[in-house]
């Protein structure tokens, strides 16, 4: 399985470029904030439970590595989906005043996830979230981005170089080869999640633009 000294070693062999050894860690750390930001996978997914440990508790810590949530549920019966909502929308309707009882809604304030209408008894919260993978070094040569997105990481990595490379023209050519890995990695992905047919729908979709456009 490839890992984080196997990537630096593939950079360097790909830029061809021995004076450009010190920088590699740099422009590792600066591609996978870019796939943080940009990939939405299953393999980036969490869930974790909060318990909610009296009545009347609304505030509660986003989970480590927090980068955005699916689904927030109250583990009632039935079970209940919160609705986000603004922070402004949610003072608004005076939603944190009202009398305690069952959450309807959710909010980001800062590094905190708020419900409301606050819960009336003690509840526990399931929350599916998308999280930042550690970042790879020394101490931790292997992450989601090695097992599962390899190629796309190698091919950011080079992407970053640019900015020593100057105008090279093989920087272009990355940029390309990233973008599909992109790609099939999401088409892999949304198989695994909803099976065939949801390619077989996206497919049909796009050939009907394309004849209509």
């Amino acid at each position: 399985m490839p890992d984080y000294n196997q990537l630096q070693t593939d950079i360097v062999t790909w830029l061809d470029r021995a004076d450009l050894t010190d920088i590699i860690p740099s422009i590792i750390s600066l591609a996978e904030i870019r796939m943080s930001r940009n990939l939405r996978t299953t393999w980036l997914t969490k869930i974790e439970t909060y318990f909610v440990t009296v009545g009347g508790e609304t505030d509660f810590p986003l989970p480590r590595g927090y980068n955005g949530f699916r689904t927030v549920r109250m583990n009632t019966n039935p079970i209940r989906s919160l609705t986000y909502i603004q922070p402004e929308q949610l003072n608004n309707t005076n939603l944190e005043n009202s009398a305690s009882g069952l959450p309807s809604y959710y909010t980001i304030v800062g590094d905190r996830l708020r419900i409301a209408p606050a819960p009336a008894a003690s509840q526990s919260i399931q929350v599916t979230h998308y999280f930042i993978p550690v970042e790879l070094s020394s101490t931790n040569l292997t992450n989601e981005f090695t097992v599962n997105a390899y190629d796309m990481l190698l091919y950011s990595s080079l992407m970053e170089s640019k900015l020593y490379i100057k105008d090279d023209a093989r920087v272009s050519q990355w940029m390309l080869m990233q973008k599909e890995s992109r790609d099939n990695i999401e088409k892999d992905d949304s198989k695994k999640r909803w099976g065939e047919s949801a390619l077989e729908m996206t497919s049909d979709y796009q050939t009907r633009s394309a004849s209509i456009g």
